[in-house]
């Protein structure tokens, strides 16, 4: 009785284990969906309602440094108005005067294809894809699409992951976005 038991223990537990690392990575993506479209959200109502210094407080430091200035080689200029430079090439950014020229009467959907490449353990990246409608027009035409680029990372361990934008593309049609970096 007792070794039948061990054995059916043992079956009910491969079973359990088996699903378990079958459902994880479905859950973690997700997960990380979820996450991703939470602070893209926030994210994008920012820029739209202005706060740009704010919005690039969330952009990570390999797209700051591509908004750097550059010298004659193209190698960027490490000044002491370095910050003041980059503020300035987001502001002037199209994305940036796109999101400015929507306004609070936006409303962002996540559009039904996000990308979530493979991951590491140091960080998650995501492509999330958002229909973007003015609140003022109900028309069909209207709508605009976004593409961001998001990075997830853990600062330490036992640390909340900060999530960052690596890049950004705003277009009329999805077929537009495909050549996105």
């Amino acid at each position: 009785l007792t070794g039948r038991m061990l054995a059916l223990c043992g079956i009910v537990l491969s079973i359990l284990f088996g699903v378990a690392a079958t459902i994880r990575p479905v859950l973690l993506q997700e997960l990380l969906l979820r996450q991703g479209d939470d602070f893209s959200q926030r994210w994008l109502e920012m820029l739209s309602e202005g706060q740009v210094e704010q919005a690039l407080k969330y952009v990570d430091s390999e797209a700051l440094l591509r908004m750097a200035p550059r010298d004659a080689q193209g190698k960027p200029i490490h000044g002491e108005n370095l910050q003041t430079d980059i503020s300035n090439t987001f502001q002037k950014d199209p994305f940036v005067q796109d999101m400015l020229s929507l306004g609070e009467l936006v409303t962002f959907r996540l559009y039904d294809g996000a990308i979530l490449p493979s991951k590491n353990s140091y960080q998650r990246r995501s492509d999330l894809v958002y229909e973007v409608t003015s609140k003022l027009s109900e028309a069909d035409d209207a709508s605009r699409f976004v593409l961001l680029g998001l990075q997830k990372s853990r600062i330490a361990h036992g640390t909340e992951p900060a999530w960052s934008v690596r890049h950004w593309k705003i277009a009329d049609s999805i077929s537009a976005l495909s050549n996105a970096p």
